[in-house]
């Protein structure tokens, strides 16, 4: 066998055992409201090799661009932080779950429905590529995870069913239009403050918004 025919399949063979290297599963993609194009998107990425791996882009032929992000939250604040490159450690997984870090799926070219298939496509740091596909599921699904698997606790719905109640009590539309006129204040620290109130109470998910960054909003 000549040389450079040999040294060929070896980088064959070792690109393939890189491939092998990552494993994606659990992907799927929350709902929107039909005026909304951008969606936030969920899995488990394994590295199974004895090596640190950086997943460096995420792409799909629905999207126009696709971003990782963390949802951090300091002093009762929350924003996003992106990343290029996300680090996963050898022999360890990263889950990209609600309310930590999470996909950014840009500009879909068309409305997503429940149980839509989505394919998407990971490049890493060693040049390898996984191609997966992402299931679509209902925005009630972000409701019915909670932290570390456990299911809600009735504490939980309790705050959720007073909040409901409270909200009957005034007239309709009352919040909404109060929130808009506050939030259209030209002082930036009270719109910021009103914004981030309302986040808090409601328990609100800031990485499925248009704008995830409520500081952004003027």
């Amino acid at each position: 066998m000549k040389p450079q025919y040999f040294s060929f399949i070896i980088f064959l063979s070792s690109f393939g055992i890189h491939a092998q290297n990552i494993t994606i599963r659990d992907a799927w993609i929350a709902t929107a409201p039909p005026s909304v194009s951008n969606h936030a998107g969920y899995l488990v990425i394994e590295n199974i090799g004895q090596d640190q791996i950086n997943l460096t882009a995420v792409s799909s032929p629905v999207f126009s661009k696709i971003e990782v992000h963390k949802t951090v939250t300091e002093n009762n604040i929350s924003r996003m932080e992106s990343f290029e490159n996300l680090v996963i450690p050898a022999r360890e997984r990263i889950e990209l779950k609600p309310g930590d870090l999470h996909l950014m799926l840009y500009n879909a070219d068309k409305v997503l429905k429940t149980k839509d298939s989505i394919p998407l496509v990971f490049e890493f740091s060693d040049k390898s590529k996984v191609d997966t596909t992402a299931q679509v599921r209902n925005m009630t699904d972000l409701f019915q995870q909670a932290p570390n698997d456990k299911p809600p606790t009735s504490e939980y719905f309790t705050r959720a069913g007073l909040r409901v109640f409270y909200q009957n009590l005034l007239p309709q539309h009352f919040l909404s239009g109060l929130m808009y006129r506050l939030t259209r204040s030209g002082w930036g620290p009270l719109k910021n403050a009103m914004i981030q109130s309302y986040i808090r109470i409601f328990d609100i998910d800031m990485s499925i918004a248009l704008e995830p960054d409520p500081v952004k909003y003027d």
